[in-house]
């Protein structure tokens, strides 16, 4: 990656910035200001692994070099080393979704709010890789861009209602991977469709006995007082829908009915999905429910332990790279055996230095 400061502003290692900045993060710094603070207080570990010819940056030195830094490169250098070792790994489901940096507009500076959408494999707990757009509605070009950043050949990628496009669709199938895609009323003649179809329980009875593929899988769960069972019915048959040949790789239709019991009172919900796979209900099912875990695990982490919704993190392009060091650390601390919570590793890491050498390889 390329230092993108002029020569005459180089007082400090790029590399070194870096390393620093990336320790700070992992620890549960949230801002220039405490990966300053973060270095200073670590000075004896940072002397032991680093040469730090001139000590601890400032918090403008961090501030300077990651509003420069070109988020576009930093994230193809993180997702060309994230890809070499997922593909020594069998990703079977890989969740995107798109989050608003909620604090990177900037009035003054005619700075719109940044949008990323992110990529999540849901059993690894791992995230691989961001596309940022300033728009919201950009992300069904954001999304096509990030899939051919990637290796998914093999995977199901899922994507909620705002991802369901011909375009994407084709995309996935190109790259040898599957799709379930989210159907809601962005596509109205299709949703209705499928709400027919799923709603007429003598017609799905006349394509079994037809020979259409048709399976059905369900889970319960309790926790907390709170019980949710799911319903899922998958349609291997699309023959129906004359516009279907327009999917590419489209195989297959899928209801979810979802009952939540919570305080004795219970909702029904249904969903409605598109997909390239055959009629596996418990799969299909599998990975529609392991997609909220890029909210859970991902988005929600973010915010919570990095404060990413009221960062103010916005000068230049820093806003895009502090999020996507942030990532970084949640994958350092994932990967970590260390048996404890997420919270509780990124305190060890600040505490204890035999750890944070661990996680950084040194």
């Amino acid at each position: 990656m390329i230092d993108p400061r002029r020569s005459n502003a180089t007082l400090y290692n790029f590399h070194e910035i870096l390393v620093i900045a990336l320790s700070a993060c992992i620890a549960g710094a949230d801002n220039f200001v405490a990966m300053e603070r973060f270095g200073k207080a670590k000075i004896a570990f940072f002397e032991e692994h680093l040469d730090l010819a001139n000590g601890i940056p400032s918090h403008d030195t961090f501030g300077d070099l990651f509003a420069l830094l070109d988020p576009v490169e930093f994230n193809k250098c993180f997702m060309n080393w994230i890809a070499n070792k997922t593909r020594e790994n069998d990703l079977k489901f890989i969740a995107i979704d798109g989050k608003a940096l909620r604090g990177s507009h900037y009035k003054s500076h005619s700075k719109k709010m940044i949008h990323t959408v992110n990529a999540w494999a849901t059993e690894q707990q791992c995230f691989l890789g961001q596309c940022c757009t300033d728009v919201k509605s950009n992300e069904i070009t954001a999304i096509p861009k990030l899939l051919k950043m990637m290796w998914i050949e093999g995977a199901v990628i899922t994507i909620d209602a705002m991802g369901t496009q011909k375009r994407i669709a084709s995309q996935i199938i190109l790259q040898k991977g599957h799709y379930i895609l989210c159907l809601k009323d962005n596509h109205p003649t299709f949703h209705k469709k499928l709400k027919e179809l799923f709603n007429s329980p003598s017609l799905l009875k006349s394509m079994k006995e037809s020979g259409v593929e048709i399976d059905l899988a369900k889970t319960e769960e309790k926790s907390h007082g709170r019980e949710e069972i799911r319903h899922c019915v998958v349609v291997e048959n699309i023959d129906w829908y004359d516009e279907s040949h327009e999917w590419e790789g489209l195989r297959s239709v899928v209801m979810i009915e979802r009952h939540r019991t919570e305080n004795e009172k219970t909702s029904v919900e249904h969903h409605y999905y598109i997909s390239s796979l055959a009629a596996d209900a418990q799969t299909i099912l599998a990975a529609v429910r392991s997609h909220w875990g890029i909210e859970n695990s991902l988005h929600w982490v973010l915010d919570v332990s990095w404060n990413e919704d009221q960062s103010r993190i916005r000068m230049g392009n820093a806003a895009q790279n502090v999020s996507l060091l942030r990532k970084i650390s949640i994958n350092m601390l994932n990967e970590s055996p260390k048996k404890d919570s997420l919270k509780g590793k990124q305190q060890q890491a600040g505490w204890n230095d035999k750890y944070l050498a661990e996680l950084l390889n040194f």
